[in-house]
């Protein structure tokens, strides 16, 4: 029997992904942070899972645009830019 599942590609979820990110979109647009006025924990959980990602990929293939762009731009400042600092993989 041959196996019906193609092989997914990077950008083979990317419309999934987007959709996954509504929620975190629709709050921050009304928020600078999850959580309100600063970084909570709830926070920490979505960026350290989109910061693995980043990690393992070397990128975001996946721009981020508009209010989770920019909070992701802030998340990686946090504790003077260790986030920014961190080792990714060459892609």
């Amino acid at each position: 029997m041959r196996n019906s599942i193609a092989p997914a590609g990077p950008e083979a979820n990317a419309e999934a992904f987007r959709a996954a990110l509504k929620p975190l979109r629709r709050t921050l647009v009304h928020h600078e942070w999850l959580g309100g006025a600063s970084s909570k924990f709830c926070a920490y959980i979505v960026f350290g899972s989109l910061m693995w990602l980043r990690s393992v990929q070397g990128r975001l293939l996946l721009l981020f645009d508009g209010a989770v762009g920019g909070w992701f731009e802030r998340c990686l400042d946090l504790h003077g830019g260790v986030g920014r600092a961190a080792k990714t993989a060459r892609v």
